[in-house]
């Protein structure tokens, strides 16, 4: 049976060594972690399963998928990776999504703009980023700009 069902760890605290304990911490045993690990950080093939199978007692591919999937420890501590990676993922997402707008694409200006209203920033409002991404005017007023001439 899992220690914490649903640990939550304060990410802008959480040194790599203490994400990888808080993860063990959901788990009722110590070599599930290679799993857990596996499964979220690969594409979660057979081929690629091979890489951590001899850590797991040599279970086969369908065996890890069908039962440990199924553990609620293992579904816990997904859960928790997921929860503590997610922030980084939609930073990625802004960084390429932000780019393209600087590019001139629309769809990704609109993007930026409703992302930087969303709750995201909360935390970091009186940033420089946020304050300046919260001033940055991406309409088609082309008039006041003096970028052409």
């Amino acid at each position: 049976m899992a220690k914490s069902k649903d640990k939550v760890v304060d990410e802008n605290t959480t040194s790599p060594t203490d994400f990888k304990e808080s993860i063990i911490e959901c788990l009722s045993s110590k070599k599930m972690y290679d799993f857990v690990k596996w499964y979220c950080t690969s594409d979660q093939t057979e081929q690629s399963f091979e890489a951590v199978r001899q850590v797991l007692n040599n279970v086969i591919y369908d065996y890890a998928m069908l039962n440990y999937l199924n553990r609620a420890d293992v579904q816990s501590a997904i859960k928790l990776w997921t929860k503590k990676t997610k922030d980084m993922n939609m930073i990625k997402v802004y960084n390429v999504m932000l780019g393209k707008a600087l590019d001139g694409d629309v769809k990704s200006a609109e993007y930026i703009m409703k992302f930087n209203n969303s709750s995201f920033f909360e935390d970091e409002a009186d940033s420089e980023a946020h304050n300046f991404m919260k001033n940055l005017n991406i309409g088609n007023d082309t008039e006041s700009s003096d970028i052409d001439g």
